[in-house]
């Protein structure tokens, strides 16, 4: 009886620690991708706020300045790098600071452009399918997938990158006869021009490693299993503790004596009924059943005696 119900409650214990495993990874590997996708988002948000910073608050007090007119092009006063030197710094302080927990560790962002200044923006061809998607009639507020980049699975999110309606992109990136000399002389061979108000023409890509998110998730899910089996296993044997004690050796003993009896090894009342449970109950029932049958033996047997004549 204790085998079987061993066998009982390994069959539902061990399929039961193995799907408990299964949906904690997918649902924390889930919540990890969202949660690196929240902490891209982060980092797209405060691109283009400094952006937004540089083009209206610092640029006027350079032009104010008369800093715009000088024969050397000043890279600060452009909304574009300040934001690159902002989010590079950024990166490089939490990589050197001991304090951090490595949160930013491996994360990078592109700003990827068809026909950009620098050729370092230059759009890769998985990117330049994301930029043809958001100029698409209806484009999406942002993508995010996953793919190989560098032989390293990563996750990537990526915004559009608009021409704003009234700041300087146009001043630069406009017609290039327009475009500041000091500019061109810095960037001869750009072709970053004829840019309009409302235009899509790049994409900001956030990637982010996936190595590091793995190892978090694999090390939620062992220590979610080490709890359950430690806790199985207490549950294990207690109950089969509680078994023995109340069930498998009352009932042997019960089985054992009612054998006894029945063969008419052992006196009238051998079964225990100090037990306040079920098999005190059905320990009194059988002695019950002894005494009866005892009392009717005896009175068969007075009967026969009265019958035999002398």
């Amino acid at each position: 009886m204790q085998r079987r119900l061993n066998l009982l409650l390994l069959s539902v214990l061990l399929p039961g620690l193995v799907l408990a495993s299964l949906l904690t990874y997918r649902v924390e590997r889930r919540q990890v991708r969202e949660d690196l996708f929240s902490e891209g988002g982060f980092l797209l948000d405060m691109l283009h706020a400094t952006r937004v910073y540089t083009d209206t608050e610092v640029r006027p007090l350079l032009k104010g300045d008369g800093y715009e007119g000088e024969a050397v092009f000043h890279a600060p006063e452009v909304p574009s790098y300040a934001s690159r030197r902002v989010l590079e710094l950024m990166l490089q302080q939490t990589k050197n600071n001991e304090d951090e927990d490595g949160r930013w560790t491996g994360y990078s962002v592109h700003e990827a452009v068809l026909s950009p200044m620098r050729a370092e923006n230059l759009a890769t061809h998985w990117e330049a399918e994301i930029i043809y998607e958001f100029q698409s009639p209806s484009p999406p507020p942002e993508i995010r997938g996953s793919r190989v980049v560098a032989k390293h699975d990563v996750v990537y999110l990526a915004r559009p990158i608009v021409v704003p309606d009234g700041g300087s992109c146009v001043d630069c990136h406009g017609a290039r006869d327009a475009a500041p000399p000091a500019m061109l002389a810095s960037y001869p061979g750009a072709s970053a021009f004829d840019w309009e108000a409302g235009a899509v023409v790049g994409a900001d890509v956030v990637i982010i490693p996936l190595s590091q998110a793995r190892d978090d998730v694999r090390h939620s899910v062992a220590l979610l299993v080490i709890s359950l089996v430690s806790i199985f296993a207490l549950l294990f044997l207690v109950l089969n503790a509680v078994v023995v004690r109340q069930l498998a050796r009352p009932l042997r003993t019960t089985l054992l004596t009612t054998e006894r009896l029945s063969l008419g090894q052992g006196p009238p009342e051998l079964l225990d009924e100090s037990d306040t449970a079920e098999f005190g109950r059905l320990n009194a029932a059988i002695n019950r059943l002894v005494r009866s049958l005892n009392r009717s033996i005896e009175l068969a047997g007075r009967t026969v005696g009265q019958d035999e004549p002398d």
